[in-house]
């Protein structure tokens, strides 16, 4: 079983470090949870006291000759004056990095990814033991059986690139481990095959940018923030990159990953077969104006903070609001309509058609007797921001679910429209029915 901290990357290193023994030795490392870090082994750097060291950049080699530059470097651990380990969230290792090859030469990047499921429900791949129990099986006079070593899901296709989901032979056991202990670990890969202009740098660049809004629309199902922590450009027209005379490879670190609700579907079994449909279709509608001119990347941010289930409701609460009023005051003034509280919200809520009335009858018995039946939730949000009014811990519960449930409606039809056939669970969310506990008699 994988573990956070098991080794994922260990690259040998010689650094120049701005000391009187430069070139230092050391090892670039790169956990399965994210952590990257260069270690040197005790007293291979000393004497070094100062705690406070950092570096905007460390520039170096690696034991097979490739380029090394580390960002934005700072001291991590110390020991008997001796400097045993230093923290970046950037590591670039290239050799001949300036190649552009030609605009049709197919370049195939592979991102490793932390908390992404690339299929759901998740694919457990054949593993090794098993693939060669099945050959061995399939030899002799039995017609051998072509096991393909990766199973590739096609998300989408642009000018320049086709973008695929690719699971790991292990990605049911890792998502399990996350569910099971709230911590991150690789879980797949997104693999770009790309034609395109442009050097190496240009050409992963460009390739990040698709990846990154993938995994940005991805939360409304996955109920993680996602991160990839490596980047490698795998082959060059068929070439894997290993038997040519060029490397190109970026790793991160996955601090900004983020567990959440662990994969757990919210209200149910919301996107299922269908996932990589739902990617197709939401990255084309999350256009550069519905991401950052409305914000809806900085909505979805905010709908896995109110997915945690180790935040207080009151926590939560404040996420959901912040997130829909965030999204219906930049259509307030796109339309140039009042950007109020309520008509705010009242206007979000016709414009994406969204159905607010059986949410708003689990938090008022009457909700038609409000001034704005589509905000339902006044009371609570003003409990949570303004301390009154005084509401029961149990009201802000019921009222924080049914809001969650708004929330994901209303980004499903920002980025889907108000009907989708395809999509008949994500349309059918339902919320969570309320407890209730009877009075002793």
């Amino acid at each position: 079983m994988v573990e956070k901290d098991d080794l994922f990357v260990q690259r040998g290193c010689e650094l120049n470090l701005g000391l009187d023994n430069d070139p230092c030795q050391g090892a670039v490392v790169l956990t399965e949870g994210g952590d990257l870090s260069v270690r040197f082994d005790d007293g291979a750097v000393e004497p070094y006291t100062n705690l406070h060291e950092s570096w905007a950049q460390i520039d170096g080699s690696d034991v097979h000759g490739n380029n090394v530059t580390i960002e934005r470097a700072t001291v991590s651990n110390l020991h008997n004056f001796s400097l045993t380990e230093i923290s970046t969230p950037e590591v670039t290792i290239t050799k001949n990095a300036d190649l552009a090859p030609g605009q049709k030469t197919e370049l195939v990047i592979d991102f490793d990814l932390i908390c992404f499921q690339p299929s759901i429900p998740p694919v457990n791949q054949i593993d090794d033991e098993t693939r060669a129990t099945v050959e061995h099986l399939s030899g002799g006079d039995r017609p051998s059986l072509d096991i393909p070593d990766e199973k590739e899901f096609h998300y989408i296709s642009t000018d320049t690139a086709d973008v695929f989901g690719v699971p790991f032979t292990d990605t049911t056991d890792r998502v399990d481990y996350i569910k099971n202990t709230e911590r991150p670990v690789r879980t797949g890969k997104i693999r770009v095959k790309q034609q395109r202009a442009g050097d190496l740098s240009h050409r992963v660049e460009r390739a990040a940018e698709i990846v990154t809004k993938i995994l940005e629309v991805s939360q409304l199902v996955q109920e993680t923030a996602p991160r990839y922590i490596r980047t490698k450009i795998t082959a060059i027209d068929n070439t894997p990159s290993d038997d040519m005379d060029t490397h190109y490879e970026v790793l991160k670190s996955g601090g900004t990953s983020n567990v959440s609700a662990a994969f757990a579907p919210f209200p149910d079994k919301v996107i299922w077969t269908n996932f990589s449909e739902y990617v197709e279709e939401a990255y084309d509608n999350y256009t550069p104006y519905v991401r950052e001119n409305l914000h809806l990347r900085q909505v979805l941010g905010y709908y896995i903070d109110a997915r945690d289930p180790n935040r207080p409701v009151e926590g939560k609460l404040l996420s959901v609001c912040s997130a829909i009023e965030l999204l219906a005051l930049w259509h307030a003034r796109e339309e140039q309509i009042s950007e109020a509280t309520g008509e705010k919200i009242q206007h979000l809520i016709t414009k994406l058609d969204v159905e607010t009335n059986d949410l708003a009858q689990m938090v008022v018995s009457e909700p038609s007797n409000l001034n704005i039946p589509e905000y339902f939730w006044r009371d609570a949000r003003n409990h949570v921001s303004h301390g009154a009014p005084n509401m029961p811990i149990g009201d802000l519960i019921a009222t924080q679910g049914a809001v969650m449930v708004l929330l994901k409606r209303i980004i499903r039809n920002q980025l889907l429209g108000s009907e989708n056939e395809s999509f008949e669970k994500l349309y059918s969310m339902e919320p969570r029915p309320s407890i209730s506990f009877a009075e002793e008699s």
